[in-house]
């Protein structure tokens, strides 16, 4: 049997290192569960999905508790803080030299730890940490419109906007330009996944924390990193290999959607419905600031409206006005009303307004309030299909509709539904197979080294009776540590490299008679 030494640390202090006195919680572990990857394997319909490490901990001491005040974690137990699973480089038995550097499989932040007392046996803790995307998408991103940036340019100003750290990034440069570029209030996920769909990429989470874009020819020139066997007396073998049904993830008709935009003139796009007109009308004692936002598109926005390209600081007298009446008759106070829109809160769909009343003594009413800027509006939109007639023929019709409202033109929305189709309209075998990482030396390596979209060859032409013998892309990983790191049970679950973006034919890289789909 080979083993490995791993430890689960928490940095409750924050302070951006491992080495506080109660960082290192290995000796309370009583097991360890983590998966990261899509949340089903097919390259067009999953998503990857915010990766889980749950840790069962001894928590007869109470330490875990976070309402046990007595706890030497006392006001530490808080959402957010980072968390590691790691292993090392020494495998046992082991030969000499033996080495002892760290080696992360997942990086997080912790998300809860709930302790779960029990009568009569051990009572017990569960922490659970979640991914970088799910720590992420706790956020919406906000900014304002971008022109013509690739795809990986987009990925970057998402992050940028919910605050991620350039540094645990890995983005590879993308293959396709976005004319128009915005978040659109959705959560960083979402955002995310519709630029990966442009792209025809994957965004995936690293063993060590960091968010990944892989473009659409990532694939192409990957080789398989270890076969697994079926064969007996294979040097990596497996448990257990399932066969998904190959039907469920035939897709024929292929659609999507190119959106034309075009840019307005300047004009009023917001007007405050407080306006000096009611009882409503927006009021500030002296000294006093608020703050207000205008939000396009809104109720009185014209069609077709999506976004404002640039909004215009307000000018007094133009877009507000000031009185000390609600009516707005006594007077014109406007010089006591100072009126800011920051940069920075220019977005594509709102623009924060600083209210701000100066005058020592009076009550100020806005009696005027507007905002102007240029629209982006939608002018026209083009749908593009891509049919396998055969495949309908043969298996019905089972259409999927693109998401993404960014692809650039038709001819690129084309390829994309065509590239789709000829991958996906017939049967495709997607596999799970789990391996004990305790077998071996060549297993366990598999074990900590296998990476989301890693390529390995499966052979399952013995004991399976598949008549499988090809490689296959890692889209999920998902690991079992227990008893002491005796029992190491690791699952992949596989899409077909032939049947996936290795397909693409790209001069230099396409491999004559297996890369079959040219590279749009």
């Amino acid at each position: 049997m080979v083993t490995q030494a791993y430890k689960i640390l928490v940095d409750w202090d924050n302070n951006g290192n491992f080495t506080g006195t109660h960082d290192d919680i290995t000796s309370d572990v009583l097991s360890v569960q983590f998966r990261r990857g899509r949340d089903f394997a097919s390259t067009m319909e999953g998503n990857s999905t915010a990766g889980v490490l749950k840790v069962r901990l001894n928590n007869e001491s109470g330490k875990y508790s976070p309402s046990n005040t007595s706890s030497a974690l006392t006001g530490n137990i808080k959402p957010s803080k980072p968390v590691k699973f790691t292993t090392n480089s020494a495998v046992f038995p082991a030969t000499f030299p033996i080495t002892f550097d760290e080696n992360p499989m997942f990086t997080g932040r912790l998300e809860s730890l709930s302790p779960q007392p029990i009568s009569q046996t051990l009572d017990e803790a569960e922490l659970v940490a979640v991914g970088p995307l799910g720590y992420i998408n706790q956020f919406v991103p906000k900014g304002s419109i971008n022109t013509n940036i690739y795809t990986s340019q987009a990925v970057n100003a998402i992050l940028d906007a919910v605050g991620w750290s350039a540094t645990e990034r890995d983005i590879d440069t993308g293959n396709t330009v976005i004319p128009k570029y915005w978040f659109d209030s959705r959560r960083t996920i979402d955002a995310l996944r519709l630029v990966e769909e442009t792209e025809g990429g994957f965004i995936k989470e690293t063993f060590d924390g960091k968010i990944a874009f892989e473009n659409r020819l990532a694939r192409t020139d990957k080789t398989s990193l270890g076969t697994f066997s079926d064969a007996g007396g294979a040097s990596i073998s497996y448990l257990s290999i399932e066969q998904e049904d190959p039907l469920q993830a035939i897709v024929n008709t292929i659609r999507a959607s190119v959106r034309f935009y075009s840019t307005q003139t300047i004009a009023t796009v917001w007007t405050s419905a407080e306006n000096g007109t009611n009882s409503n009308s927006i009021a500030l004692v002296p000294n006093e600031t608020k703050e207000v936002y205008a939000r396009y598109p809104n109720g009185t926005t014209q069609s077709g409206g999506v976004a404002i390209e640039s909004w215009t600081t307000p000018v007094v007298n133009t877009d507000f006005t000031a009185d000390t009446t609600i009516s707005g008759t006594s007077g014109n106070m406007n010089s006591y009303l100072t009126v800011s829109a920051p940069t920075a809160d220019k977005q594509a769909n709102r623009m924060k307004i600083i209210l701000t009343n100066t005058h020592p003594t009076a009550t100020l009413y806005v009696s005027k309030l507007q905002a102007r800027g240029t629209a982006l509006l939608q002018t026209d939109f083009i749908d593009v299909e891509a049919v396998d007639s055969d495949s309908v023929t043969a298996y019905g019709e089972r259409s999927y509709t693109a998401s993404t409202p960014f692809f650039p033109n038709v001819f690129e929305a084309q390829r994309w539904a065509n590239y789709h189709k000829q991958v996906f309209s017939s049967p495709i075998n997607y596999l799970t197979m789990t391996f004990s990482a305790n077998a071996n030396a060549s297993s366990m390596s598999q074990a900590i080294n296998r990476e989301v979209s890693d390529k390995i060859t499966i052979t399952a032409t013995s004991n399976a009776n598949l008549g499988i013998n090809s490689d296959f892309f890692i889209e999920e990983i998902k690991h079992h540590v227990s008893r002491g790191g005796t029992r190491h049970m690791v699952t992949f679950v596989m899409s077909p490299a032939e049947g996936g973006f290795s397909q693409f034919w790209e001069l230099g890289i396409g491999k004559l008679g297996e890369s079959t789909v040219p590279a749009y």
